[in-house]
């Protein structure tokens, strides 16, 4: 088994945020112990028990389909052995995104056109009379 972590919620007279939970021994009559590790919000250790799952939560131990459920179990019976609740942390939701500004498109300037160019005045000077 991996390492299972678990959110939780503080309680008034602990200030735990995270359980690491561990496979500790296994014994097929008995059960099974897990290590458990509380650890504050800064993720410094507080404590390290054993819990069980033994007697009738062992005996009664659903038959599984898929690892989930088994992992869902192993919560459910460290955080009632340890009277705690799981934290639900929701992903934040992306404000939505503003449409596009659309900008006005200026028309295509005219093309240069050069002025005809036209032929120089000459000036004619007549001699006086």
């Amino acid at each position: 088994m991996n390492t299972l972590f678990i959110a939780v919620n503080a309680t008034a007279d602990r200030n735990v945020q995270v359980l690491d939970v561990d496979f500790n021994s296994f014994d097929p009559t008995n059960g099974v112990m897990f290590s458990v590790v509380l650890k504050n919000p800064s993720g410094a250790t507080l404590d390290r028990i054993l819990v069980p799952l033994l007697g009738d939560r062992w005996q009664n131990w659903p038959a599984a389909t898929n690892s989930e459920d088994d992992l869902n179990y192993i919560k459910e019976t460290v955080l009632t052995t340890l009277e705690l609740t799981e934290r639900i942390i929701i992903a934040p939701v992306a404000p939505p995104t503003p449409p596009p500004v659309e900008y006005p498109v200026a028309p295509p300037p005219e093309p240069y056109i050069e002025p005809p160019v036209e032929p120089p005045i000459e000036a004619t000077v007549e001699p006086p009379v």
